[in-house]
């Protein structure tokens, strides 16, 4: 039979072991540091600080330009910006998701890897309503989105693709595609569960209220993407060639860019009555005579004057006389610049 301790011998046994000699913590002098730190396995840091700060550099520059796009998509002001950037396993991002959700998978062509864009639900309901006519309130609604509804969606998450892609261009040229939507995270899988993603965590602020956009990167397909992020690879060419390629660009932008022209034959003011009881082959009077000159004008700026005429089977206009304007500004490509040339 065992032998039962008495009190006072349990008592002697825990005074003994509280006593015991711990070992001492070496405590660094002032002005040095400590040699040892605490290191989570189950969130390496792969990324470099330096690589860090470039990927935030990139992507505050993503969210200027995304802010002005939906300022201009949703006739409202917009603020976007960037909350943080996080390495984090793929579970923990897909757990963090909501559900339903607003989850895009794009590819990338030319890395040879998939990420996702993971917009808040409610924005999206709210910028569809807002495209359809309504006042696009913040409803804290929440749920799946209909057939109508994703084609529209998809159509602004393209637009966000390619602005993405243009932050980017400093440091390297990304092909990206979208290939997939999903509501259900558990679907939306492009890397293992323990692979250490990077996560840019934006915030989009809007009609009184805030929505997340996230934008997720498995390590594996953002490792050759950073490699391209330092000094010599990115700031340096950047400085030598920015002003002949910034040059170019911009004169291929504007030579490229399509323009709406108009010939205006003439004008008159017709009331509503007299137009509903318009039939064919009635006559409406204009303001000019067949011998005037017509206006013709570029994104409604009056630029030529000529006369009517044609050239084979199409009507054409014979420009008679060029109008010099300058000072003015004016929108090509979705860029809007002031005319300083009067040519």
């Amino acid at each position: 039979m065992a032998e039962v301790l008495s009190q006072e011998e349990i008592d002697a046994l825990l005074n003994s072991v509280s006593n015991e000699k711990k070992p001492a913590r070496v405590v660094p002098e002032e002005g040095m540091r400590e040699s040892t730190y605490l290191y989570d396995f189950k969130h390496p840091n792969r990324v470099t600080k330096d690589q860090m700060r470039n990927l935030r550099t990139i992507h505050e520059g993503f969210s200027r330009i995304l802010a002005t796009y939906l300022t201009t998509l949703l006739r409202t002001m917009v603020d976007v910006h960037l909350l943080s950037i996080d390495q984090v396993t793929f579970l923990e991002f897909t757990m963090a998701m909501s559900n339903p959700g607003c989850i895009w998978i794009f590819e990338l062509e030319n890395y040879k890897g998939k990420g996702i864009i993971e917009v808040s639900p409610e924005f999206i309901l709210m910028t569809i309503e807002r495209l359809f006519g309504g006042e696009g309130k913040h409803t804290g609604e929440v749920r799946s989105l209909s057939a109508i509804e994703q084609n529209v969606a998809s159509k602004i998450i393209n637009r966000f693709i390619q602005l993405y892609s243009e932050a980017w261009e400093k440091a390297t040229n990304l092909k990206m595609k979208v290939v997939g939507f999903e509501e259900n995270p558990q679907f939306a899988q492009i890397a293992p569960a323990s692979e250490t993603t990077v996560v840019m965590f934006h915030e989009i602020s809007a009609k009184n209220a805030t929505f997340p956009v996230n934008i997720c990167f498995p390590y594996y397909v953002l490792d050759p993407i950073i490699q391209k992020l330092t000094a010599d690879n990115w700031l340096g060419p950047t400085l030598k060639e920015k002003t002949e390629v910034d040059k170019l660009k911009a004169e291929n932008t504007i030579k490229n860019s399509e323009v709406l022209v108009k010939a205006i034959l003439g004008k008159t003011n017709l009331k509503l009555k007299d137009i509903l009881s318009l039939e064919k082959d009635d006559v409406i009077i204009l303001d000019s005579e067949i011998d005037d000159r017509i206006e013709v004008s570029v994104e409604d700026r009056l630029r030529f004057k000529g006369h009517a005429g044609t050239k084979g089977a199409k009507t054409a206009v014979r420009v008679e006389e060029v109008i010099p304007f300058s000072g003015e500004f004016i929108t090509v490509g979705g860029r809007t610049g002031k005319i300083v040339n009067k040519k």
